[in-house]
């Protein structure tokens, strides 16, 4: 390509990113992916919200956006900015209306875990998969219970109805042992309560218990807890869990060390959120590329 003035000044670029339209510009990393990547089949999606922290000026706050991630091909499937008067619960919403969800999973964070959602979900032949924090309540709290009983009293192992699974992992310094417990006995659960949850089928628990390598002290245990329309089988469920976290060690993680997407100071207008996109589109490209070069930071300087 020849450019007879010249490279644009940064400013020039500036100018153009502030003009387009950054729902438009939305619709173009869609377009874009379905040009270089294949259908996605009974995959997983993990929705989560990122805040691109530099991009706040003295009147504006940071650009928040929610993308929907295939933690299988780590694509960006798409994204939507978070206007200033709403929440990420909007946002998960139209992305959910956007996309073809027939026979995959969803993975939302608590913010995310909505009855309203699993009904759609649900209606678009999908499976979902939500964290059980303390904004629901009641059922938050029974379901600490249930396990608390469950974990004391019950043999797990054998029991009807229970699937149980532990693994191992070493890094860091850090041993960690993950133990899930899985079960679809919910006939205890309040028969409203129960109701509002589109074909729920299993409650989960995830307890990681890490020991420090070099003083051998234990930390004090984690414990999480997740609904799910899927059946009770707990290394799946374990695996679906651990592929929801690929948007923050996969996506998240790589824009904010590889492209210094916090750092960006970019605040003017569309600018940031159009960048945003940008970095999206590129990361893609790099995912999907099959070269020599494995290496993410090298591809990124070769690119």
């Amino acid at each position: 390509m020849t450019i007879p003035n010249g490279v644009p000044t940064a400013q020039t670029f500036s100018n153009i990113f502030n003009l387009i339209e950054p729902k438009q510009f939305n619709l173009c990393l869609q377009a874009h992916l379905k040009t270089i990547s294949a259908p996605l089949h009974d995959g997983i999606i993990a929705l989560d919200g990122k805040t691109l922290r530099g991009s706040h000026t003295l009147k504006q706050k940071p650009v928040h956006v929610v993308s929907a991630w295939d933690t299988k091909q780590q694509l960006t499937l798409c994204q939507d900015h978070v206007p200033d008067k709403e929440n990420e619960i909007a946002a998960i919403d139209r992305i959910l209306g956007q996309l073809d969800l027939t026979g995959h999973t969803i993975t939302i964070d608590a913010m995310g875990t909505q009855r309203a959602f699993a009904q759609k979900i649900i209606h678009k032949k999908a499976d979902y998969l939500f964290a059980l924090k303390g904004n629901q309540g009641k059922l938050h709290k029974e379901t600490i219970d249930h396990f608390h009983f469950a974990l004391r009293h019950l043999k797990l192992a054998t029991a009807k109805g229970w699937s149980i699974h532990q693994d191992f992992q070493s890094k860091h310094g850090r041993q960690t042992l993950c133990s899930v417990v899985a079960t679809d006995k919910l006939d205890w659960m309040d028969g409203e309560i129960r109701s509002q949850w589109a074909n729920l089928r299993s409650l989960i628990v995830v307890e990681n218990q890490t020991t420090e390598v070099s003083t051998g002290r234990k930390r004090r245990a984690e414990k999480r807890y997740y609904l799910s329309s899927l059946p009770a089988d707990a290394q799946h469920l374990r695996e679906t869990i651990r592929a929801h976290w690929g948007i923050e060690n996969n996506c998240h993680w790589k824009l904010d060390v590889y492209f210094r997407e916090d750092a960006n100071q970019t605040g003017a207008g569309n600018s940031s959120k159009n960048l945003g996109t940008i970095r999206r589109i590129v990361l893609n490209l790099l995912n999907l590329d099959t070269g020599t070069v494995k290496s993410l930071p090298k591809n990124v300087s070769k690119h």
